[in-house]
């Protein structure tokens, strides 16, 4: 039992730079000078920063092998002497240490990690959505969670049906002309399988790296059906016929055409699941966050001895950890 939580600070440690170090020998997320192995819960850029650092200093880099594949996509060379693959369930031994890796639902890959030794187990989520359904809850002495959505005012009634919004919308505006899609790498690719899942069968068309993740998903089992590159000769006869998805970056919304119909995908809506911009562009709101009702529900059935809230990333870190101290009598620390 954890009687003095001062005594284990230096096992764990939420970093400014949002490294969390876990253990003696691992840190997650971050960069550590006196971490060996450093893992990747997914390849979202808060979450890979200083990446190239740890590729030239590190022993390994421990992640999914769909995340390590997608790093690859994004410009980030990690030698293969170096490169750990995990999957969800499996474990990795360093010197008196066990590192496991367990599914979260996030975006392709994504995964949390727990460090086990003779002192504690220690977890780390990581970004997640659906506890206990698409994210596995992990039952540590001490927890590190992110607080992105840590404010009770962010709460998404309407979570468990606005993917069906989504295809409903998007399945209508091609009954109508050609359709745009614009959301961050991951998000799209869960996208894509939603539309499928919906029996849209429309071409998909994406450029470049989106493209290439896309067939990164597809061969780690998303649906992903007909999609061709943006320069493949065939797209030029699919745009005639005006009966097609083009998915682009989120930062590409600006760009958007005026013969499309638009969808945004955001993961700050909370009034209402679909929200009109203008005539032909809507907001969408399609997470892949945890909302505050679904971080407490991970929380309060994980049952740490201590929870870590993350404040080094944008959230409400102070909001979160005063909550779960009143309500769930657990106790927190926040940090940095």
């Amino acid at each position: 039992m954890i009687v003095n939580f001062a005594n284990f600070r230096n096992l764990v440690t939420v970093k400014p730079t949002g490294a969390i170090k876990l253990g003696v020998h691992f840190v997650v997320d971050g960069h550590d000078e006196l971490a060996s192995f450093r893992g990747v819960t997914h390849f979202h850029a808060d979450h890979i920063s200083e990446i190239n650092k740890s590729i030239k200093q590190m022993l390994g880099i421990i992640a999914n092998p769909a995340t390590l594949e997608v790093l690859e996509v994004l410009g980030y060379k990690i030698p293969d002497v170096i490169k750990i693959p995990i999957n969800y369930g499996q474990s990795v031994e360093i010197e008196g240490e066990t590192i496991s890796a367990h599914k979260a639902e996030h975006v392709l890959g994504s995964t949390q990690f727990m460090v086990q030794n003779k002192l504690l187990d220690i977890a780390y989520t990581g970004d997640f959505r659906s506890p206990g359904k698409g994210t596995e809850i992990l039952h540590p002495d001490i927890l590190i969670i992110d607080a992105t959505y840590g404010n009770p005012r962010f709460v998404r009634p309407f979570k468990d049906y606005v993917e069906e919004l989504f295809s409903d919308y998007v399945s209508d505006a091609l009954s109508k002309g050609p359709v745009q899609v614009f959301a961050y790498h991951g998000k799209i690719q869960e996208a894509m399988q939603i539309l499928r899942q919906s029996k849209i069968d429309a071409p998909f068309i994406a450029e470049g790296k989106i493209f290439k993740i896309s067939k990164i998903a597809e061969k780690y089992g998303y649906n992903i059906g007909k999609l061709f590159e943006s320069k493949d000769p065939s797209v030029e006869q699919i745009k005639k016929d005006k009966w097609y998805v083009e998915f682009l970056h989120f930062n590409r919304f600006y760009e958007r055409s005026p013969d499309h119909y638009a969808f945004q995908l955001s993961g700050w809506e909370f009034d209402e699941p679909v929200r009109k911009i203008d005539n032909r562009t809507v907001r969408v709101a399609l997470s892949d966050h945890a909302d505050f009702e679904e971080t407490l529900e991970y929380i309060s059935t994980s049952k740490p001895r201590i929870a870590i809230i993350d404040g080094s990333r944008n959230g409400y870190a102070k909001e979160l950890s005063n909550y779960i101290s009143l309500n769930l009598r657990i106790r927190t620390v926040i940090m940095p």
